[in-house]
């Protein structure tokens, strides 16, 4: 065998491995397409979710405000940043929210809810979201429950029966007799009570009973408080007037007599 041929032999030998795995249009002789790496391809999806996860996040209605602008903030930024927030940024927005809305029910609320919101707040993150997820409603509960059974024994008739009748209610029932039922329950005892007083009084305490029945619950409240008794003073002095005359005009007539 002559050198030429040999040569051709072991050219043929070691091309062969790249002709058995080419693609056919590479053994064509055709331009191959252009693709992706594997990595690159794995980057694009996983960013994909990312951004989907992020915006189930700020679709959820108990999202705070602190997790929202986290969650905006992450979106604006590169892959990486939102595969950071999703690990860690996300929980530590969370506490941080859960903490201004521990602090404000601290602030806000009423005795019992300020004690065991600053009790969460000195606890664990645990703890911090067992308040917010169940001790804020026992606490809103019983300070509601207070402030009703306060009324009702401090109050006059109607708002006594107001107050037990939502006692023995929900919440919801509580509610609305603090936020409605008190004022109503208020200005109907205090219509009560000017009625009688002027009923039983003299001109000028039926004069005044009847201006305030006919103004405004501030007019009742002032009636009640002092307009009462100025008007009692004015039918005494006009008592003691009238006997005064009476007294002067009988002494006259005996005065008359005697001279007779």
């Amino acid at each position: 065998m002559n050198r030429a041929r040999v040569l051709a032999l072991v050219a043929a030998a070691a091309i062969a491995p790249a002709v058995l795995v080419s693609s056919p249009a590479a053994a064509a002789g055709l331009p191959q397409p252009l693709s992706a790496s594997a990595p690159d391809r794995a980057t694009g999806v996983e960013a994909g979710g990312d951004r989907a996860a992020i915006l189930a996040v700020l679709a959820d209605k108990n999202s705070g405000e602190i997790v929202r602008e986290a969650a905006r903030k992450a979106l604006d930024g590169t892959p990486e940043d939102m595969r950071r927030f999703l690990d860690h940024g996300l929980s530590v927005a969370r506490l941080t929210d859960d903490r201004l809305r521990a602090s404000r029910l601290a602030s806000a609320g009423g005795p019992t809810m300020k004690e065991m919101a600053r009790e969460a707040l000195r606890g664990s993150e645990e703890d911090l979201r067992r308040f917010l997820d169940e001790g804020q409603h026992f606490a809103r509960l019983t300070d509601y429950r207070i402030s009703v059974s306060r009324l009702m024994s401090a109050g006059g008739p109607t708002m006594k029966e107001m107050a037990r009748e939502a006692l023995m209610g929900d919440e919801d029932d509580l509610r609305r007799f603090l936020d409605e039922g008190q004022h109503f329950a208020r200005l109907t005892d205090y219509r009560i009570s000017v009625t009688r007083i002027g009923g039983a009084g003299g001109p000028a305490v039926r004069a005044a009973a009847w201006k305030a029945l006919r103004g405004t619950e501030a007019d009742l409240r002032r009636f009640l408080d002092r307009g009462q008794y100025e008007a009692l003073a004015k039918d005494a002095a006009n008592v003691n007037a009238k006997a005064h005359v009476k007294v002067k005009a009988k002494a006259k007539a005996g005065a008359k007599a005697g001279k007779k």
